[in-house]
């Protein structure tokens, strides 16, 4: 518990200061790059479909890989508790339909899908479905707050045997929007 307190306050620290213009497609495919052979050695096969000339968005890129971490790491999971060997993941990057300020990025896995109260509990500190030790209940909670610190949103569908989806919005540069800046932390 001390360790993962620590870790957490650490990546809080992570200032404002970080922020540049990225291009979310790349932070994408850094992020999956980690995660390649894991997906490659349990047949999961990965698919992105991207908009061409996305805009960038004014973020800290680590932060923003992180949440592709969690939501691919946790597809990974989800598809492996399914016990079928294989499975698929969709990325979907594009300009949100009626509000070209925003872009949409989904997230979607054809894994084990969850129950209502797992679904109303995702993001809640320290709740998680996995067995003690291969999971801290940390990785949404964490995307969540580092999504609202940019003033993102996370919406989660899903049902048991259906897979999940997640959809999170980002505005293209909360600035031009005349939203307040996150506050320097630390």
């Amino acid at each position: 518990m001390k360790k993962i307190i620590q870790q957490l306050r650490e990546f809080t620290r992570k200032s404002v200061e970080d922020f540049q213009n990225v291009n979310v497609r790349s932070v994408v495919d850094e992020s999956l790059k980690l995660l390649d052979q894991q997906f490659r050695s349990r047949g999961i096969e990965v698919e992105i479909k991207s908009e061409a000339a996305l805009p960038e968005v004014y973020c800290n890129p680590f932060q923003l890989e992180q949440v592709f971490i969690n939501l691919a790491t946790n597809a990974r999971d989800a598809i492996e508790a399914t016990g079928r060997g294989s499975g698929r993941v969709e990325i979907s990057l594009r300009r949100k339909p009626g509000d070209a300020r925003f872009l949409e990025i989904g997230f979607k896995d054809d894994g084990c899908g969850m129950n209502m109260e797992t679904k109303h509990r995702a993001f809640d500190p320290f709740y998680t479905t996995k067995e003690v030790g291969k999971g801290t209940g940390l990785g949404l909670s964490v995307s969540y707050g580092i999504l609202s610190k940019i003033h993102g949103t996370m919406m989660i569908e899903s049902a048991p045997g259906k897979g999940t989806a997640f959809l999170h919005t980002e505005p293209v540069d909360y600035r031009t929007l005349n939203l307040q800046e996150p506050k320097k932390e630390g």
